[in-house]
């Protein structure tokens, strides 16, 4: 009991005497500072590829809760095609053409199967396609 009180008071005077040099706007740019530094030292982050910091997104224009919920999880690769086998513990599925797992980044970028929907707006692709609507 003795040595907490004293380890308490020690602390006490410590900060005290911290927060005398240190301002509180100051302290928090630098947690603010080391976070970012966390953010972009880490390996793998599969949210980093696509947000290089952690302000919140925000939409250029009006969308519905539903359409952002979309956009959102096509963004950061959850969807229900490449999700599902999780939920009846399957493998997961795999591309036909390329014998690779199957994800987002595969369908919008790397297969050759899709590669001609890079160069269609992904505005049309959303409307005309019902396929991809499985999607979300």
């Amino acid at each position: 009991m003795y040595l907490e009180k004293k380890y308490k008071s020690v602390a006490v005077v410590f900060l005290s005497s911290f927060f005398q040099y240190y301002n509180f706007i100051t302290i928090l740019c630098y947690i603010v500072k080391y976070r970012y530094i966390l953010w972009n030292q880490q390996v793998g982050n599969k949210l980093l590829e696509i947000k290089k910091d952690t302000k919140p997104w925000n939409p250029p224009y009006e969308l519905s809760r539903k359409d952002q919920v979309s956009i959102t999880r096509i963004r950061i690769g959850h969807t229900n095609l490449t999700h599902c086998h999780l939920m009846k513990k399957e493998n997961p599925p795999v591309c036909s053409r390329c014998a690779c797992r199957i994800t987002v980044k595969h369908i919008l970028k790397e297969c050759h199967i899709y590669i001609h929907l890079s160069e269609i707006p992904f505005a049309r692709i959303l409307i005309s396609s019902p396929a991809l609507k499985m999607i979300t």
